[in-house]
């Protein structure tokens, strides 16, 4: 975690405040709780503070790719106790969650970037208007997206009944899943709702690694794209491990699981120098990718793996 972090951090600025450098920063945060190196929070805290906690937009955006950096606003508001600081996302949530419709996440991106700012928001206020918002725009793209026989997401409209389901697609869900189920009370109505679909997922995901331990990119088609990619299966790795840490899965039949995805990003996607490589990039349908390409959210990404891999300890 520390290699693949401080190597980032020598070599790259702090980003913009768009998901992909949110991605990355809620990474870095989880390896400060990780590890307590006070320069990962400093770090995240600076950039934090250059924007102000604000999202593009402003507080009234909807746009959810907009409101990831919420994520890491909440949670370095809850480690400074500055409850100010998530001011800004909460406005532009709550603003979703007064208004109508319930058609703001298209695709399964969207998840990720937009719906644990519900859960966290909503427990942080003791307020389930959060909760109920937040099922109906899930419901919604699950009814859209969701593959029951599958147990796998297409990542839009354009991929339904196409049999192509794209790894970091569905560990965006996945993730968005296991962030959710962290804070959301059991006691909310669709709680095991969220919690099958987490564990049908997991179900179907250990069924379709690789026996280096990635999942392809194209989850299904080996044949497609083939070859490893990082930051799919880091996510699905977080989610894992986070399952077996939860207690929601069995740690005998998923810690196997677990120990080849993270042995096959620690031996293949990480290189000597900490440089982390097969991030397939920015897209929204499988793709290839090499040992030279990277980007912010797949380093975000293998930060927030080794996180739950390491509390497997």
């Amino acid at each position: 975690m520390e290699e693949v972090n401080d190597y980032w951090q020598r070599h790259n600025g702090p980003g913009d405040n768009d998901w992909a450098s949110a991605t990355y920063w809620l990474g870095d945060v989880a390896a400060y709780d990780a590890t307590g190196k006070a320069s990962y929070l400093n770090s995240a805290v600076s950039w934090a503070g250059s924007f102000s906690y604000d999202l593009i937009g402003g507080d009234t955006t909807q746009n959810y790719n907009s409101q990831a950096a919420g994520q890491v606003y909440i949670r370095l508001s809850e480690i400074q106790d500055a409850p100010s600081d998530r001011t800004h996302i909460t406005n532009s949530i709550y603003g979703m969650v007064t208004s109508p419709g319930s058609s703001d996440w298209p695709n399964d991106d969207a998840t990720n970037m937009s719906m644990p700012n519900f859960a966290e928001l909503g427990a942080l206020n003791n307020d389930t208007s959060y909760f109920t918002k937040m099922y109906a725009e899930f419901s919604n793209t699950k009814s859209l997206l969701y593959d029951r026989s599958q147990h796998l997401w297409w990542e839009n409209s354009t991929f339904v009944d196409t049999g192509t389901y794209w790894s970091r697609g569905n560990s965006w869900v996945f993730a968005a899943l296991a962030k959710t189920l962290t804070v959301l009370p059991p006691s909310d109505p669709h709680y095991s709702e969220y919690e099958q679909t987490f564990r049908d997922m997991a179900a179907a995901l250990a069924a379709v690694q690789r026996s280096d331990g990635f999942w392809n990119s194209s989850l299904t088609n080996p044949s497609g794209h083939g070859g490893p990619e990082t930051s799919g299966t880091s996510l699905f790795t977080y989610g894992l491990a986070w399952g077996i840490n939860s207690s929601i899965l069995d740690r005998t039949a998923y810690l196997p699981v677990v120990q080849r995805a993270w042995n096959g990003l620690v031996t293949i996607a990480v290189q000597p120098s900490g440089f982390l490589g097969y991030v397939q990039p920015p897209d929204l349908k499988p793709g290839s990718s090499s040992a030279a390409t990277t980007a912010d959210f797949g380093v975000g990404t293998f930060l927030l793996a080794a996180w739950q891999v390491a509390r497997l300890q």
